[in-house]
């Protein structure tokens, strides 16, 4: 029965995927580039990224019911100004679930996203910064002209997936650019995934992915700390409350 429904939840997940990406992508393509014409830059680049984020919502949902995803959101941030998102990762479903969050986002990637076709020429085309191809300098212009625009940036500071219940150590870019820039920093915990896919695989298990806010860190708090103390309290902050989370499944 258990392999059944692995095989039921990986062909009707890859099934509806394909049919959705061949249905959606096209005609919101379509739509913006018409909408181009009439509207400013800026504008063009809000509608877009609220595409991307309606498409990883589709995305999110095509497993339901064996796959579930909950956001709870603990953060009650001030939503009129941008925030930095520090998140743990587990699994290459991650980037999709940052679909929860209302708000106009990029994310920070490693490069195989934009090795993936369509996907990573959208993901380019939105701004995703890619941090492993960009001098250090030119990533953290491009990030504060972001949060100047109100654009909120999400990053997964482990870099990359970790076997394990640990998680990785964290690199310092997301706070650096917290301290330069006093956009707050929102953790953001994410727990049951690890499965959905695990790592090296593309086979999706049954499972509740818990998608949670914590409040948010301010500069006034850190401005005198280094990026190394900034990092080292978030992602002990983010450590424990995930610990919370696993004791109470």
């Amino acid at each position: 029965m258990k392999k059944l429904k692995l095989i039921y939840l990986n062909t009707t997940f890859y099934l509806l995927f394909f049919l959705a990406s061949a249905l959606i992508i096209p005609t919101l393509s379509v739509i913006l580039v018409t909408a181009r014409i009439f509207i400013s830059e800026r504008l063009f680049y809000r509608y877009f990224r609220r595409a991307i984020r309606f498409y990883g919502q589709v995305v999110v949902r095509l497993p339901y019911p064996l796959v579930k995803v909950r956001y709870e959101d603990m953060s009650n941030v001030d939503k009129s100004v941008p925030h930095i998102y520090v998140c743990n990762h587990n699994s290459m479903s991650d980037p999709f679930l940052m679909s929860v969050f209302p708000y106009e986002m990029v994310q920070v990637v490693n490069v195989w996203p934009f090795s993936i076709p369509i996907i990573g020429y959208y993901a380019r085309l939105g701004k995703y910064l890619d941090v492993n191809n960009m001098p250090f300098e030119k990533f953290l212009a491009d990030a504060k002209t972001l949060l100047d625009e109100g654009v909120s940036i999400a990053f997964f500071p482990e870099g990359t997936r970790i076997d394990g219940a640990e998680m990785g150590s964290f690199h310092s870019g997301a706070f650096r650019l917290f301290l330069e820039t006093k956009a707050p920093i929102v953790p953001v915990c994410i727990y049951g995934n690890k499965k959905i896919p695990p790592k090296g695989s593309m086979w999706l298990h049954p499972g509740t992915i818990i998608v949670r806010s914590l409040p948010p860190v301010t500069w006034e708090e850190y401005q005198d700390s280094t990026a190394y103390v900034v990092k080292s309290n978030v992602r002990k902050r983010i450590g424990e409350e995930i610990a919370t989370m696993s004791e109470g499944q």
